[in-house]
């Protein structure tokens, strides 16, 4: 992940696909902790919630 980021911020987007009934590895709560552990707080708040809305408003 740190790679894409460093290549384009703006393409990180958090996703999940619950209920996670077609998916091999489900959603856990760490996935979450995966990001909040190896991004700051600005990059957590694009990864999160601001690049979703900026690419649903194209």
């Amino acid at each position: 992940m740190k790679n894409i980021h460093a290549s384009n911020p703006a393409i990180l987007i958090f996703v999940t696909d619950l209920p996670s009934t077609r998916a091999k590895i489900t959603f856990s709560r760490t996935d979450i902790k995966l990001i909040k552990n190896h991004f700051s707080e600005s990059e957590q708040n694009a990864i999160f919630y601001e690049n979703a809305e900026k690419w649903y408003e194209k």
